[in-house]
């Protein structure tokens, strides 16, 4: 609904989209009854190509969309595929209101990586799935949410996986042959297992079957990312937005991916087409706030970021905004704002799939640059129970071993700050996820900063700079956790190179 009631005219929407054409149309409802007018448009000359009116009973509404796909693939004198004439022809669903649930569980399901929007499209789903039971793509998007649910840390169990799996199978017993079967199954061997090459594998499966959209792509991009094949990842990531120009992850996701090869201009540049498609979703600004950190380490151009972001924003508790608060405040030593910063949210920790740091954690940093070691003590004390208890509930979770490493480091205990941030690294490591590895080996570093291993530090961060990472010189020179290598050596030859 994005061109709704717009003034732009058709060339300006075109030049947006990056297409040569335009479907137009209107959908009035009245009672059981519809009309759909569609007309598709040269966007280069604003003449007609094709266009037609239906006026049909709404049971005939997936019918409807067949003569309208076939129409207009004759109309550009496109030849279909076998699979495409099938995909076009079948109809996913007989019951309509099954089908409405679905669609709403869809757009829930692209609004953030809430861990409520992805609850709301479960249950969206469900509903679809209990009007009917052999509803094989509702079954298959209600595997991808639970997925996304494990891999964004809302529910890291082994039930939310087994959901997934359950909902799969049932798909594959409806329809083995349907591609979004497949395109599920490979979510769930990469958010579920990190099982790359079946993960691969599936995705392929559903191409093959006749599948080509933008989500399909974003899942096989993501996985080469997370395999450090991040030239691979940016021509999926480059085809996702080519399939849906008005898809604000795939804009998102290639500028982090530009960010971790420090391209910083097409990051910046991909970044702002994000947040010109959803100006009030917070973490595309705080992602670009850090980027001028890491380019230039303009900490001018971050705040302009952060006014940009203030103007946009829905509440001042969205944790991305208060991280964007919190970060440049760190970054510019004005700890008091920082700490004021952090009160602002409503969360009790920052806690997602690359880290997990309790509020306790927070403060206890803050007043450490504070030289205030009383309440430094303190809050790491109170950290440190807490981080203890997660880790006996969770003792594969590889950010609550970096984060308690970091606590012990805090506290002056060195024995075990080296040992539970190696743990964080060895669970995690790069050549397992070359991502969230890099940010275990980036705490390991810092850990080694903090209790005073100044060349194992080093040697750590020389390794983060020679691979993919959000690690920079500039991050370097200005974040303060930095503050104990000043005076190295190596530390300022690298800086000085």
């Amino acid at each position: 609904m994005q061109y709704k009631n717009t003034t732009k005219s058709m060339s300006q929407i075109a030049e947006e989209l990056g297409v040569a054409t335009i479907l137009e149309g209107s959908v009035r409802r009245g009672g059981n009854r519809v009309r759909i007018t569609a007309q598709l448009i040269d966007a280069r000359t604003d003449k007609h190509i094709w266009a037609n009116s239906y006026d049909r009973d709404l049971d005939d509404i997936f019918a409807i969309q067949t003569d309208v796909a076939i129409k207009i693939a004759a109309a550009l004198e496109a030849s279909l595929t076998p699979e495409e004439k099938k995909r076009i022809n079948e109809k996913p669903t007989d019951n309509l209101e099954a089908y409405d649930y679905y669609l709403r569980g869809n757009e829930y399901m692209a609004r953030d990586f809430q861990s409520s929007s992805f609850t709301l499209a479960i249950q969206m789903y469900e509903q679809a799935i209990e009007l009917d039971r052999n509803f094989a793509n509702a079954y298959s998007r209600l595997s991808f949410a639970h997925s996304q649910m494990y891999w964004f840390y809302h529910d890291r169990t082994e039930e939310r996986l087994r959901r997934s799996k359950k909902a799969l199978d049932r798909a594959l017993i409806i329809n083995p042959d349907l591609p979004e079967v497949h395109a599920a199954f490979g979510w769930y061997y990469y958010h579920g297992y990190l099982e790359y090459e079946n993960a691969l594998m599936e995705f392929q499966k559903a191409i093959d079957l006749g599948l080509n959209n933008s989500l399909l792509n974003l899942g096989i991009a993501s996985v080469y990312r997370r395999q450090g094949k991040m030239e691979e990842a940016i021509v999926y990531f480059l085809k996702a937005e080519e399939l849906d120009p008005r898809s604000t992850d795939a804009y998102f996701n290639t500028a982090e991916t530009y960010m971790l090869l420090r391209q910083y201009d097409e990051a910046v540049k991909h970044l702002n087409k994000a947040i010109s498609l959803a100006p009030d979703q917070m973490f595309s600004y705080n992602i670009k706030l850090y980027l001028y950190l890491q380019k230039d380490a303009d900490l001018k151009k971050a705040r302009s970021v952060l006014a940009q972001a203030t103007k946009n924003v829905i509440s001042e508790s969205d944790i991305f905004f208060v991280l964007m608060n919190y970060t440049i405040n760190i970054f510019e030593r004005n700890y008091e704002d920082a700490l004021y910063s952090w009160s602002k949210g409503d969360e009790d920790a920052i806690d997602g799939q690359f880290n997990y740091t309790h509020h306790y954690h927070i403060k206890a940093s803050i007043y450490g640059y504070l030289k205030n070691p009383e309440l430094e003590k303190t809050y790491y004390d109170s950290a440190l129970t807490v981080y203890k208890r997660m880790i006996e509930e969770n003792p594969k979770d590889s950010r609550l071993h970096s984060s308690i490493g970091l606590v012990y480091a805090g506290l002056g205990n060195k024995e075990e700050a080296i040992r539970a941030g190696k743990k964080g690294a060895e669970l995690l490591p790069i050549s397992k996820e070359a991502w969230r590895g890099a940010i275990r080996v980036r705490d390991l570093a810092h850990i080694y900063a903090v209790v005073g291993e100044f060349d194992l530090a080093l040697d750590e961060i020389e390794l983060l700079l020679s691979v993919p990472s959000t690690l920079s010189e500039n991050i370097l020179r200005l974040h303060p956790k930095w503050d104990p290598l000043r005076k190295h050596p190596r530390f300022i030859a690298l800086l000085k190179d």
